[in-house]
């Protein structure tokens, strides 16, 4: 996973971070986990992606699931939430897709998130 920020749109300040995460699904009747990434920079922007992945027992295929925030204020614990995204991609099987999508400041505006995810459906070795 990469999100990519501006923080400071009048100083052209970026910031790039990447995390790895991984669910095990279907083990111990385990059909779905969550995972919180939270990214924070520039003292005022903070990123909150809550991911989370489904197991279809059916057919071995996985439902996932975004809901991104992206908060902008005097420090990077605001409340302030000037931009929201969502979405969902299934992943078959033995299969790989990506998931990007871009999370505007829709209150303010200038400051914005570009998440970009790479999603593999398959056995862990």
């Amino acid at each position: 996973m990469v999100l990519t920020a501006q923080d400071e749109p009048f100083s052209d300040d970026y910031f790039t971070r990447t995390e790895d995460a991984e669910f095990i699904l279907g083990v111990s009747n385990v059909q779905s986990r969550t995972y919180n990434w939270i990214e924070r920079a520039g003292g005022e922007i903070r990123v909150e992606v809550l991911l989370t992945a489904t197991l279809n027992p059916n057919n071995g295929d996985i439902t996932l699931r975004h809901d991104t925030k992206l908060f902008e204020g005097t420090s990077t614990s605001t409340g302030d939430l000037d931009g929201r995204a969502s979405g969902s991609i299934v992943v078959p099987k033995n299969g790989q897709k990506p998931l990007g999508f871009t999370v505007n400041n829709t209150d303010e505006g200038g400051d914005w998130a570009k998440v970009t995810l790479t999603c593999t459906n398959g056995k862990v070795r």
